[in-house]
């Protein structure tokens, strides 16, 4: 089954509608054509009101005749080190359907992995789950702050407490642990814990 996603902030910094977010993009574009193109380009990501107009005018110097498009966003909710890409087969926009290169994400989205002189621990995010990579991310980072992640006696204590701290990140947004849990987890956040500990000179 694909694995379509929906653009969250339709009718909120751009309108929801179709022909009234084509008209309203028509209205910002530049008249002037540019003769230079550019494979790449930054431009501001606030709501069409805002800053629309200096958006258009960047993408008009972008190079039509591409295959792959590469957008890179800032995380506005949690503090990511590294970057993560969606576990979805498309995105739903007002304008139609974006097609997502699953080939490419998925080599993006290789196992993260941590190693140290006691432990091999690998963390792979479930293409199927919206937001796996992100807690795959975020769940390592967490870990390791801990003063002894790589303890084996303590694994699974740290394991536990480490994803009740994420939940704790997102609990607010639920009105019950049971809508968090069927909602959130076990559709959106699925992962696998692969860990080995090295015993003298054998993991």
């Amino acid at each position: 089954m694909e694995n379509i996603i929906k653009v969250s902030q339709a009718g909120v910094f751009y309108p929801a509608d179709k022909d009234e977010l084509s008209a309203m993009i028509d209205a910002l574009s530049p008249d002037d054509a540019t003769p230079y193109k550019s494979n790449a380009i930054i431009v501001p990501h606030a709501g069409l009101v805002y800053s629309g107009e200096i958006a258009a005018r960047g993408y008009s110097y972008l190079n039509p005749e591409v295959e792959n498009v590469f957008i890179f966003a800032p995380s506005h909710y949690v503090r990511l080190y590294g970057c993560v890409t969606t576990g979805a087969d498309a995105v739903e926009t007002p304008l139609g359907k974006l097609i997502v290169n699953r080939k490419i994400a998925d080599e993006l989205n290789q196992d993260f992995g941590i190693e140290t002189p006691r432990m091999l621990l690998v963390l792979d995010g479930c293409s199927g789950a919206k937001y796996s990579e992100v807690g795959t991310r975020l769940f390592a980072q967490l870990f390791l702050r801990r003063e002894d992640f790589d303890n084996y006696e303590k694994f699974e204590n740290n394991v536990k407490e480490v994803f009740d701290k994420l939940i704790d990140m997102v609990k607010s947004d639920y009105h019950s642990r049971d809508e968090l849990e069927k909602d959130f987890i076990m559709e959106n956040l699925l992962f696998t814990i692969i860990a080995c500990f090295r015993t003298d000179d054998k993991y």
